[in-house]
């Protein structure tokens, strides 16, 4: 009798045990949800650079031929890449996988370069280092094809550039050029307001390189600026020298000398000033300028150097939108930038184009994280997830300082952090 009822409840066992597995494959045919896998969604769209193994990103950047600044910013782009393979398991359960091409900065060279990454290597997305390169290659990314049709086209993400025409042809654009930075326009503006509190009616006398960057920097900050200006010298991007200009600017007596030149013509600035006896406080418009830049320009290497330098541009007012390596050097952020450097990018020395590169790779690791939760990785998907960033904060950014993307705007940092140069290097915050 009791083998009996042990023989019924096996076979009730057995039974209860097919039905259970015949409902759940119903339900699996009806569509109903299943669990997804972690960090990617069980239906994933793609079309172009995803595989079920990898992500392809492309970048083209000066890196020969006199013009090599994409070297840092794809530097820091592949080391931060390298530290999320490695570290944090790639993005989607993909490893990404850069190829960054040298476009030696030249328009022409970028747009080359671009046909390359898509249509030999089939990137899913790809950026441009330097205006001139990313405006090179934005009519090609939008229309590959050349038919007029933009449907086609491919993502130009986290681009660093600054002259607003890269953010002004949306409509004929709206694959990008999306921008990591600030236009040089409303950097100049921000640096302007400032001034405006701390130096009401102040006199100014403007010197600018004759460019993008210099031009739409002081035309930012006139535009917003409520004082006066008492002269104005512009100069060529490749002048040896800055003196008569300079000596233009003093006769005029101004409070205050803004600045809207690269780094290398500012050693001249401020030995023309100590030279002269020239009390003039300067204000830098260079939106990645900050002290590791002035200490590094002014004082070279040599500590001895460096200290002169420190006395020298002690209380020049400077704009940022990257933390400072020299000024914020114990920010853990800052910190991490530079392990991540040392353990996957060789070393290489931190500086502002090396933290522009990472930013941008953290914003384009934040958009792939988001079109894999969207569950769409195709070039259309990651588009849509990348003007969805508003309010995403990059690392290495300043505080405060966010990436303010939508359908409606292709421009990354809006704010600008506004600051002091003090005696020891350190940037006293003025907003």
């Amino acid at each position: 009798m009791r083998r009996c009822e042990m023989y019924k409840l096996v076979v009730r066992l057995m039974v209860l045990l097919a039905l259970g597995i015949g409902l759940a494959a119903c339900q699996g045919e009806e569509g109903a949800p299943t669990t997804p896998t972690l960090g990617a969604p069980s239906r994933l769209k793609t079309d172009h650079g995803v595989t079920d193994t990898e992500i392809k990103i492309g970048s083209t950047g000066g890196k020969s031929g006199g013009y090599t600044l994409g070297i840092p910013f794809q530097t820091g782009m592949e080391a931060y890449f390298k530290k999320v393979n490695q570290e944090d398991g790639g993005v989607c359960r993909r490893k990404i996988t850069f190829i960054g091409e040298d476009d030696q900065g030249t328009a022409a060279l970028a747009l080359d370069r671009a046909r390359k990454l898509v249509e030999q290597d089939d990137v899913l997305a790809l950026n441009s280092f330097r205006t001139t390169a990313v405006m090179g290659a934005a009519s090609y990314l939008n229309d590959p094809d050349g038919n007029g049709d933009t449907s086609d086209g491919v993502p130009y993400l986290w681009t660093v550039g600054g002259a607003s025409e890269t953010a002004e042809k949306l409509s004929r654009w709206p694959w990008g050029p999306i921008q990591i930075n600030p236009l040089y326009l409303d950097s100049g503006k921000a640096i302007a307001e400032v001034i405006n509190r701390m130096f009401s009616g102040a006199k100014v006398s403007i010197l600018f390189q004759n460019d993008d960057f210099g031009r739409e920097s002081v035309a930012g900050f006139k535009a917003a600026f409520k004082g006066i200006v008492v002269a104005e010298q512009a100069h060529d991007p490749n002048a040896p020298d800055v003196g008569g200009q300079l000596a233009v600017l003093r006769a005029a007596s101004p409070d205050l000398l803004v600045i809207a030149s690269s780094g290398r013509f500012m050693p001249q600035v401020y030995r023309y000033r100590e030279g002269q006896g020239w009390p003039v406080k300067v204000v830098w418009l260079y939106p990645y300028g900050g002290s590791a830049v002035l200490v590094q320009a002014v004082g070279g290497t040599d500590p001895a150097g460096q200290e002169r330098a420190l006395r020298l541009i002690n209380g020049t007012i400077v704009g940022q939108f990257l933390l400072d390596p020299f000024a914020d050097r114990n920010d853990p952020a800052m910190r991490e930038h530079m392990r991540i450097l040392n353990t996957y990018g060789g070393g290489y020395q931190a500086n502002e184009y090396t933290l522009v590169g990472q930013a941008a790779a953290e914003a384009l690791v934040e958009t792939l994280k988001r079109a894999c939760d969207r569950g769409d990785m195709t070039r259309k998907g990651v588009l849509q997830a990348a003007e969805s960033l508003a309010g995403f904060h990059p690392s290495v950014f300043k505080p405060g300082v966010t990436i303010e993307t939508s359908p409606t705007r292709h421009v990354g940092a809006v704010k600008m952090f506004v600051g002091e140069i003090q005696p020891d290097g350190t940037i006293k915050a003025l907003q």
